[in-house]
Parts: C-alpha cells; sequence; structure tokens
C-alpha cells in the first residue's frame, strides 16, 4: 500500500524553454572559460619565446664583445642555446622539444 501512495504523487519537471535556456547558459559560460585558459596559455608562450629572444641578443653583444668563446652552448628556458660560426657567419640557435629558433649573423674578415 505504501507503494502505490508514492506513485500517484506528480513529478514537477522543467519546461523545454527552461531547458534550452539552462543549456545556452551552460554553453556561454564554457566557452568564456575556454577562451581565457586560451590566452593564458598564448601569453605564456609569448612570455618565454621574449625571454629566450633576449638571452639570444645578450650573447650576440656578449660575441661582439669578445666575452664568449666558440663554439658555445648552454641550457636556458627548457630549451639548448647553441652558436657556431661558419663561413664568416654566426649561427645562433635555441632549440626545445617544441620549437626552434635560428639566427644568423654576417661577420665581415
Amino acid at each position: 500500500m505504501v507503494v502505490l501512495k508514492h506513485l500517484n504523487k506528480k513529478i514537477i519537471a522543467a519546461s523545454l524553454v527552461e531547458t534550452l535556456i539552462a543549456s545556452v547558459l551552460i554553453i556561454i559560460v564554457f566557452t568564456i572559460a575556454s577562451l581565457s585558459i586560451n590566452a593564458l596559455f598564448k601569453n605564456n608562450t609569448a612570455s618565454t619565446m621574449n625571454n629566450v629572444n633576449s638571452r639570444l641578443n645578450a650573447l650576440e653583444y656578449f660575441y661582439s664583445n669578445d666575452q664568449v668563446k666558440l663554439p658555445y652552448s648552454e641550457t636556458y628556458e627548457n630549451g639548448d642555446i647553441s652558436i657556431i660560426l661558419a663561413n664568416n657567419t654566426l649561427l645562433l640557435q635555441w632549440e626545445s622539444k617544441t620549437k626552434i629558433i635560428e639566427r644568423s649573423l654576417y661577420i665581415p674578415e
């Protein structure tokens, strides 16, 4: 008997419009969150590349003032920097697992 009493109760349900509005709000929230996270990762990568370019500029300056002996290598920002001189061209390279930055500088004799 107890079971039959519970089966006669009405179940309150949401209308189709309420369900659609809730779905749209959830999609908007997740879209905003996704764009924010994407911007954070992009800024972090740009910051790393700026640091690497600054270090390569410094090493160019050190070479021009005879403070670096060639061939030169070091580890910087989870990558390896190498400098070699070949055919009157100074080759600077930073290489990580996912990206490579290369520069070349002509040096007259």
